[in-house]
Formats: structure tokens, sequence, C-alpha cells
């Protein structure tokens, strides 16, 4: 049996006024082709208060990390001391790769998975879109930081790589719209295929672009995704009503948000 090791962060938030949001995360210590997990819990440290700085007064639930076969996910069920088990198929050091993968299933933990996992549904590709941007957003925010505030001073170099790791995904043809073509005209096109398949990587990449740039001008408004699965979904509920459903449910001040989320979709809420 693999020992354990845990390890917590505690993000603190812009405002003193707000309790500081925790997140507790534990990293099986075997199995990650020979990087210590002491750099890995170091690393994933930093990845989450990307995130959980943005959710004033949410209580995140503790979390276990251990290396997984197939494709990173956040797994059903909890581990025997109630965390939330979420697995990476990243080995050695390749920290900008852990790093896109752990932000990847913890905004999926923002979003509450835990309120559909037994139901999906034909909108479930925005989440996933949601979640690739979340890579991004990280990856970008890391390489601005780490010259200053890297996890370990010897880190402070690395910093280059997590963004050109970032671009790198981010210039990438198949990941973008075509040129001259709108998001509205190229879901027209592809939500059909999304909505009966919402892991299509390189199509939720194309959302996750255009979504950048509006979470990147405020990262306060991650926080809207914690409303995102509120409402039970239905099978045939069209992605107006879902955005629509998540506007209702989320704090007003995020309505004009979410509404230009619709409007890059062509959809009028």
């Amino acid at each position: 049996m693999s020992r354990l090791r845990p390890f917590v962060v505690i993000a603190a938030l812009a405002t003193a006024q707000l309790r500081a949001a925790e997140v507790t995360i534990r990293v099986a210590n075997e199995g990650w082709n020979g990087a210590a997990t002491e750099n890995i819990q170091k690393l994933l440290a930093n990845v989450a208060p990307q995130f959980a700085t943005n959710f004033p007064g949410r209580n995140f639930e503790p979390i276990f990390v251990a290396p997984g076969d197939d494709s990173p996910i956040t797994l059903v069920g909890k581990t025997d001391r109630g965390e939330i088990r979420v697995r990476l198929t990243s080995r050695g050091n390749f920290w900008a790769q852990y790093s896109y993968q752990f932000a990847h299933e913890f905004c999926h933990i923002c979003c509450h998975y835990e309120k559909y996992w037994d139901n999906k549904h034909p909108n479930q590709w925005f989440e996933e879109s949601l979640c690739e941007t979340a890579s991004l957003f990280a990856l970008r925010r890391m390489a601005e930081t780490w010259p200053a505030r890297a996890p370990y001073p010897s880190w402070k170099s690395f910093a280059p790589h997590l963004g050109e790791y970032a671009d790198k995904l981010l210039k990438d043809e198949k990941r973008k719209l075509p040129a001259g073509v709108s998001l509205a005209a190229w879901f027209r096109e592809n939500e059909s295929s999304m909505r009966a398949d919402g892991t299509i990587r390189e199509k939720n990449a194309v959302v996750a672009s255009m979504l950048l740039p509006m979470f990147e001008e405020n990262p306060s408004r991650w926080e809207v995704v914690s409303y995102l699965n509120d409402s039970p979904k239905k099978p045939a509920e069209s992605f107006a009503d879902y955005l629509g459903a998540w506007r209702e449910n989320a704090p007003r001040k995020y309505s004009a948000f979410i509404g230009r989320i619709a409007a890059q979709f062509g959809i009028e809420l």
C-alpha cells in the first residue's frame, strides 16, 4: 500500500473581511515515475489557489490525488476519509502537464460536478470547455507569478515554460476558430456533435479559447461556475435554456456576464 502524506493549501482572499478558502490536498506517495510526492504537493498547492481565491466563503472538500492510467478524471465516490478522488496521468517532472490536468479537474470540483454525475446531459460539453479554460488560465497566471513566488526558488526559471505550454495549445490550428468564422456560426455547425459527446477535446478547446479572455479580464468571475449545476438537467434541454437556468441560479451581479457568454454563441437571454 502506498504511503500518503497530507498537504494543506490556504488560499488567502483579497478582501480581508472574507474567510480564506481552504483546500486540503493529499497526494499518493508512489506511482509518479520518479517525481517526489513533496514536489507534486507543492505544485498542486500552487495550482488550486488560482481558483480558490475567487470563491469567497466556500468550503472546499478535501482532495486525494493519485496516478491514473486512462485519462485525468474526478471520480464518483469519496475515499474513506471523505476526500474527492482525482486521478492524473502525468508522470515524472512534467510540471506544466500536472498543472494543466489538475486545473481542469479542480474546475469540475468548483462546478459542483457531484450534482450531476449520475445524470449526464447534452450540455456537458460546456462545463468541459470551462475546465479547459481553467487549465489555460492557471498556466498563464502561474507563468506570471512564479518569477516572484514559485513553490521553490529553484523553480522560478521554469515560469516561461508554463506560459509556453499554454501558448502552444492556444496556437494549435485544430483548437482555433477557422479564419473569418464567428463562434456563433461555428457553434451552429458543431452543436449537435458536442451534445452527443461532451468530451471532443479539440472542440472544447475552441470554446475555451473564446472564454479565456473573459475570465482573464476579471478573475473573480470564476465564482459563477459554482452555480452552473444548481438546476436539474433534462435530456432535451437546449443550450439557451441551460444558460438561462445558470443565470437564474447565479447572483444578479453575474447576469450580464452570463449574457455576454450567451451572446458569443448567438443566443439572446
